[in-house]
């Protein structure tokens, strides 16, 4: 019976020892893992995102609707600005077309709020030119897309969704004429 209490003490002392640890904690000196990322160091991962969407930016230069409220730059519209001047691959002149219907009353004021951004981060009104409409270099024929459609479609892996591979899709008969009779 004497060692059973003897256990219990062991086992209360040894919990006591373990809260005693968690209390005091680990050494503080160590390194974090903010320590380690700094927050204000970019990542080359954030840089490469950031080239890439402002290159798609710049390329594209449409302001829509949607980036204004009113006849203000809303913050959409701000960030599509900013990501346009982070692109440091293509010429000085800023090209922004406006989609915009022309009969609009706040077109002149969306005009000059878009100036007065740009001249803010020090871009001169002269390297700012406006045109009308989307930008036509960023379209592309739809009938080029659909014909693509078909290998981004998939039924679930059956074997009706992969390409016919020389064999006959005809349900009537074995001709190889691709179903013509």
């Amino acid at each position: 019976m004497k060692q059973n209490h003897s256990n219990k003490q062991i086992v209360k002392l040894s919990g006591l020892a373990v809260a005693g640890v968690m209390l005091v904690g680990c050494n503080s000196d160590k390194s974090s893992v903010t320590d380690f990322f700094p927050a204000e160091e970019a990542r080359s991962t954030q840089n490469f995102m950031t080239a890439q969407a402002a290159a798609g930016a710049r390329a594209d230069a449409t302001l829509q609707p949607m980036h204004f409220d009113g006849d203000h730059l809303n913050s959409l519209g701000e960030a599509k600005l900013d990501l346009m001047l982070k692109d440091d691959d293509t010429e000085n002149m800023m090209v922004v077309y406006m989609n915009l219907p022309t009969e609009s009353a706040d077109l002149k004021a969306r005009r000059d709020a878009v100036v007065s951004y740009f001249e803010d981060r020090g871009v001169s009104k002269d390297n700012i030119e406006f045109k009308a409409g989307t930008n036509p270099a960023q379209t592309s024929l739809a009938a080029t897309h659909l014909a693509r459609m078909q290998k981004t479609d998939s039924d679930g892996g059956t074997m009706s969704s992969k390409p016919n591979m020389g064999g006959s899709s005809d349900a009537g008969g074995g001709s190889d004429n691709g179903g013509m009779k």
